[in-house]
């Protein structure tokens, strides 16, 4: 996860960056802090006003629901799967601090997701 502002700072940091103070040839942007896939659709729904289903399901009945409708698992197995990208050598050659993670940069956007996902 990142926020649109710092994922644009980091792609024209990277750009400006002399040669020799990149270490690796592919990075990985992304906050440091990972946010869990929870705490990502409560936000979501929290700001889209849409309630929370009021019971949980197990990975396979949500792949047999996803089946129904014939989506791919790929899309669960992003939410049931540990993705953490080490985005630490990013920030460190470019010497830029990540700021606020998960919780704060959603609220900030917050009135776009929701204009946006509303009118989907």
């Amino acid at each position: 996860m990142i926020a649109v502002q710092d994922l644009a700072g980091l792609m024209v940091a990277t750009a400006l960056a002399p040669v020799s103070a990149l270490t690796a040839s592919i990075y990985h942007a992304a906050h440091p802090t990972p946010a869990t896939a929870n705490a990502i659709l409560r936000a979501v729904a929290d700001c889209t006003e849409t309630p929370w289903p009021q019971r949980e399901l197990t990975v396979e009945q949500a792949r047999a629901i996803l089946a129904e409708y014939g989506r791919s698992r790929a899309v669960l197995d992003m939410l049931t799967t540990d993705h953490f990208f080490d985005s630490g050598p990013l920030w460190s050659d470019l010497s830029r601090d990540p700021g606020d993670g998960f919780d704060i940069t959603f609220r900030r956007a917050a009135h776009w997701y929701r204009k946006t996902l509303r009118a989907a």
